[in-house]
């Protein structure tokens, strides 16, 4: 009896395994560029009281962005400034 009991809670947690191991989030550290760069995005350019607390709504606005980021503008790390570069990158498709 304790065998099968044993058995069972065995085949459970390795069943289980899989769940703990999904997310949308990918690569060194726990996120990716993009997934990195969208979190930054929002909370240092378009949080309520950012510079661009309207949000970027084109591609053209992502590309004028997409300068200042580069430029430093918004005081970010380089690192973080890379991040937020791939995010509207991909997201807007400008470089």
């Amino acid at each position: 009896m304790r065998t099968s009991i044993a058995l069972a809670a065995s085949l459970l947690l390795l069943s289980a395994a899989p769940a703990f191991a999904s997310g949308s989030v990918s690569g060194a550290g726990g996120a990716d560029d993009y997934t990195r760069g969208k979190a930054i995005f929002a909370r240092a350019v378009t949080c309520d009281s950012c510079p661009l607390a309207a949000g970027v709504n084109t591609p053209e606005e992502a590309a004028a962005v997409l300068k200042r980021v580069k430029a430093g503008e918004f005081g970010l790390s380089k690192a973080d400034a890379d991040s937020v570069a791939a995010f509207l990158e991909r997201r807007y498709k400008v470089s």
